[in-house]
């Protein structure tokens, strides 16, 4: 699961979470700076708001999920530019 939410301190707060063995949240929050557990994680994307980000962090989820299926290594910051601003992706 991910919830995006934008916060009045102007940063959008991700936070993904999981039960599925075999799904690495920790790994899909490093894709946006962040961190945490296997099951939990989250990342924040700061100078942001909610309609400038919400898309591109879809679409790069889907871009992971694709490459996971097919035995990809995945989409990496280095390797998948983001149309969300670089300071907003690297807290």
């Amino acid at each position: 699961a991910l919830l995006l939410s934008e916060r009045r301190e102007g940063y959008v707060q991700g936070s993904l979470r999981t039960m599925v063995r075999g799904i690495d949240v920790a790994e899909i929050a490093k894709l946006f700076g962040g961190g945490g557990q296997s099951q939990a994680a989250g990342f924040r994307l700061p100078n942001a708001n909610l309609g400038e980000v919400e898309r591109e962090v879809i679409d790069r989820l889907k871009t992971y999920q694709e490459k996971q299926r097919t035995g990809g290594a995945g989409p990496t910051p280095a390797t998948e530019p983001a149309a969300v601003p670089p300071a907003a992706l690297h807290p």
